[in-house]
């Protein structure tokens, strides 16, 4: 017959310790005998004890309801009075086994373009220039620029050469300023530029300026804020993916072009070295190749 044992818990010196705590002393994610609150492991125990049938031919001793083998399996709920008799001890976690086989990743079949040829010696700056705006660009500048002066009565011939030189001035510009355009055509020794008055007279550069177009102002799309300037992007774009070398690493950011003027899309950032101006969403290469480019104008966004 079992009879029950009460063990009392008692403090170092044989004092019942009375004080409680919830505190749990393990990790609440593992049920094990080492994981029990407090007021369990301070709470009166009884231990059970059972006949044990011995096999002397066998020499080895059987616990009916307890398994005492070396592999300590899982005592089954069967040999308790009710689930609640179960002591804590006998519940195991079951970890998760994983069966990792060395093989390949499956790869896509991706047919990669026709690889240019690697040149020998490096463009100059104007045969860069000229791969970038080629034909296709000033063609475009061109004839939508005659256009739109030949709808405001006045005389469309802009040539392709005089475009060259117009966007050539606006470069020359971006490094050289001066406070006005004018200056750069003064007779004045100290303001004259010599490069810019034998390329163009001041009165075409100020014509072209004022009927400068890139598309047909009779279709714009008016849910696009960049919409007179879209065609360039487009086009510029699709020379960046002609000319893109391949790289491994890329990169997605803003930039911004410093503008002062008056445009809806105007963007202010505080703390950036250009705070006034046009957000630029641009890929670009980890050497600083822009692969694509688009104009920042709020919720509508072109990207895709």
């Amino acid at each position: 017959m079992s009879q029950p044992i009460d063990l009392r818990p008692v403090g170092t010196i044989g004092i019942r310790v009375e004080y409680l705590t919830d505190e749990d002393s393990g990790d609440e994610e593992y049920l094990n005998i080492n994981n029990l609150p407090s007021s369990q492991l301070l709470a009166p125990a009884e231990v059970m004890t059972k006949h044990t049938d011995v096999d002397e031919d066998a020499g080895n001793a059987t616990a009916v309801g307890l398994n005492l083998n070396a592999s300590r399996k899982i005592v089954s709920a069967d040999h308790w009075h009710g689930e609640d008799d179960i002591p804590l001890s006998v519940f195991q976690t079951v970890k998760k086994i994983y069966k990792w086989s060395e093989t390949d990743l499956s790869l896509p079949d991706i047919k990669w373009p026709t690889m240019y040829k690697v040149e020998s010696q490096l463009p100059s700056a104007t045969e860069l220039f000229l791969r970038f705006f080629n034909e296709e660009v000033i063609d475009m500048f061109v004839f939508w620029s005659n256009n739109y002066a030949t709808k405001k009565n006045r005389t469309g011939n802009i040539t392709h050469e005089e475009m060259y030189a117009f966007i050539g001035i606006l470069l020359l510009s971006g490094y050289l300023p001066v406070p006005r355009r004018q200056m750069f055509w003064e007779q004045r020794k100290d303001t004259q530029n010599i490069l810019v008055a034998d390329a163009l007279s001041r009165d075409r550069f100020e014509f072209i300026m004022q009927n400068l177009h890139s598309c047909d102002n009779d279709q714009l799309d008016p849910s696009d804020k960049f919409t007179k300037v879209r065609p360039l992007f487009d086009k510029l774009n699709k020379i960046f993916q002609e000319y893109a070398p391949y790289w491994e690493q890329h990169s997605v950011d803003e930039s911004m072009i410093p503008y002062f003027g008056k445009h809806g899309c105007k963007q202010f950032i505080r703390g950036n070295p250009i705070r006034y101006g046009y957000k630029i969403w641009m890929g670009a290469t980890s050497t600083g190749y822009a692969l694509w480019i688009e104009p920042y104008q709020g919720k509508i966004a072109g990207l895709n």
